[in-house]
């Protein structure tokens, strides 16, 4: 009897609710809680990751692009979507390869 394929899956999740808080944080406000005892200027030079503008992440499209070929590299499948409540699945598959081939795969790889 031949033997049957094995898969391996891989399941990602993408959020498709909508964020609409796309502000950055404001020194000015943050200076105002404290009532002015830590100037705005202070407060932006001290925290730089917290009041600096953020650079502009690539399209989500070339996003997915990059993420996709990484998964291809590595031998992955995209075989379907499916929606979970506010979520979309992607399913990913490759063949389970033996622990036999794992070994070859890896020594080839070294």
């Amino acid at each position: 009897m031949k033997d049957r394929k094995k898969w391996e899956y891989h399941v990602i999740h993408l959020n498709l609710e909508k964020n609409s808080d796309k502000s950055t944080p404001n020194p000015t406000i943050a200076s105002n809680k404290f009532k002015g005892a830590l100037s705005s200027e202070f407060i932006k030079k001290e925290f730089p990751k917290n009041y600096s503008t953020p650079p502009k992440p690539l399209h989500p499209a070339a996003q997915l692009a990059n993420f996709f070929n990484k998964l291809g590299s590595e031998g992955w499948e995209f075989t379907e979507t499916f929606e979970l409540d506010k979520m979309l699945m992607l399913i990913f598959r490759r063949e389970l390869l033996s622990e036999t081939k794992k070994e070859i795969e890896t020594k080839k790889e070294s």
